[in-house]
């Protein structure tokens, strides 16, 4: 028992609250990779809609109302995801001030016996962050199966619409 008092006693255990320092790097990275993804993309659509434009001028029309419309619905969508994943950080962020408020006053907490008290909290706050976990996996995997369903619809959206003008001998084989 008591491992939280022994926890202040070892000196190869590094501090909880250092942490943040790996939370900082995690949202750099993503940031860093939203940038380059932005940036391929938008290279892309210039690239792509000045083609589709040369081929067939209704087609590039379609197409934008077409990723218009299904950014639209992914923003509505995906508005509880915003919800979940603050709630997520903050429930992270809870437990660790926890862990740290526990170490600081760990010779407190001992001589007063509240280690079944603060261990009962710990487990409820990670218990939070596991319900909520749960919770995030299956709206993102729902949240998934919607953008990668709507993401292969589109690759079939040019046959629909060049295939008639191929059909008519209005357009090429391998136009699109």
């Amino acid at each position: 028992g008591k491992q939280y008092y022994k926890l202040q006693l070892a000196s190869d255990v590094d501090n909880a609250d250092q942490r943040i320092a790996e939370d900082i790097r995690g949202v750099t990275d993503k940031a860093v990779s939203l940038f380059c993804t932005l940036s391929v993309s938008l290279c892309d659509l210039i690239v792509f809609s000045a083609i589709l434009y040369k081929i067939y001028p209704p087609l590039l029309a379609l197409l934008i109302v077409y990723s218009l419309g299904g950014t639209a619905l992914t923003v509505y969508f995906g508005q509880p995801l915003i919800r979940l994943n603050r709630a997520q950080l903050r429930k992270e962020a809870d437990l660790r001030y926890n862990l740290v408020r526990v170490r600081e006053n760990s010779e407190a907490i001992a001589f007063y016996n509240g280690d079944a008290h603060e261990r009962r909290e710990a487990e409820r706050r990670f218990g939070d962050i596991a319900s909520n976990s749960r919770r995030l996996f299956n709206f993102e995997r729902g949240l998934g199966f919607f953008t990668k369903t709507y993401r292969y619809l589109v690759q079939a959206l040019p046959a629909f619409i060049i295939g008639p003008r191929y059909l008519a001998g209005k357009a090429e084989m391998g136009a699109v």
